[in-house]
């Protein structure tokens, strides 16, 4: 990395670690999170493993040392002095032979809840606990329950998130999100202009491909209803080598559920089983 000025430093700093605290607040994996904002990879690991360092450098000052017990002088600290920024060390956190730490499920659970509290940080909750925040994450998503692939939002949008349409068109996540980075450029990519080209012929128009949405503590990407359908059309029929018969098979099961919809809705008969009379024999 070439020399720059100190106010450049922190200026890039501060970007990076913006970028870093929202990927950690995500449900995206590294290489998903850096093609949905357009974000070099290789550079995002270079500033995720200098905020890893400084995460070490703070534990090594930790009164919950990774071998085990409490420091000497902790004994002569007040609870005046620690109560209002620590709940006390795990109770559970078990040494194990090599070094580990083993926490129970409900010592895991507690923290968890502890760092998902208003106004909480992670990086502070996992400083707390002398463990590290990535650590904190990954029980956090262990913990949560899978996020549903589908919703519908307050004003009544309809909603994949990005892991539901990816499985939807048989394609990887990590597609779906170079689509949502690409979705405003100035010229646009073959696929995003397909894409955008279906939605057009049904005179639907949006500046980006998805919505975020902030739930438990975690970004969603959510997808309207249009986009998804449009997303899947493209593998289905116009991605070329690219086509999917996943997408292919779940456009024809939608086509065909909107068709029965269509004659019922015109014949005015009611799938649920109550027959109006002019349908009995």
């Amino acid at each position: 990395m070439a020399r720059v000025s100190a106010e450049k430093r922190a200026e890039l700093e501060g970007f990076w670690r913006y970028h870093h605290e929202g990927w950690q607040r995500s449900d995206l994996n590294q290489q998903e999170y850096c093609e949905l904002h357009g974000l070099p990879l290789k550079r995002f690991g270079n500033w995720r493993a200098q905020f890893k360092d400084e995460e070490a450098a703070v534990q090594e000052n930790l009164l919950w040392r990774r071998g085990g017990g409490l420091r000497h002088m902790s004994g002569h600290m007040s609870d005046r002095e620690i109560a209002p920024d620590s709940t006390g060390y795990v109770p559970s956190a078990r040494v194990m032979p090599d070094g580990r730490r083993n926490f129970r499920l409900s010592d895991k659970k507690r923290v968890v809840a502890e760092a998902l509290a208003r106004g909480a940080s992670i990086s502070g909750v996992a400083r707390r606990y002398g463990i590290t925040a990535p650590l904190l994450f990954r029980w956090k998503r262990e913990l949560s329950p899978e996020p549903e692939p589908v919703g519908v939002l307050k004003d009544g949008t309809p909603y994949f998130n990005q892991r539901g349409l990816a499985r939807l068109c048989g394609v990887q996540n990590a597609h779906i999100g170079t689509i949502s980075s690409q979705w405003s450029e100035a010229e646009s990519k073959p696929r995003i202009y397909g894409i955008k080209a279906i939605l057009a012929k049904s005179g639907y128009a949006s500046i980006r491909a998805h919505i975020e949405v902030m739930h438990n503590g975690i970004v969603h990407y959510c997808y309207p209803a249009e986009i998804c359908l449009a997303v899947l059309e493209y593998y289905a029929f116009d991605a070329g080598a690219n086509c999917q018969p996943e997408a292919r098979d779940n456009f024809r099961l939608l086509a065909g559920s909107k068709l029965r919809e269509l004659i019922y809705s015109n014949v005015g008969y009611d799938p649920s089983g109550k027959l109006d009379e002019k349908f009995e024999k």
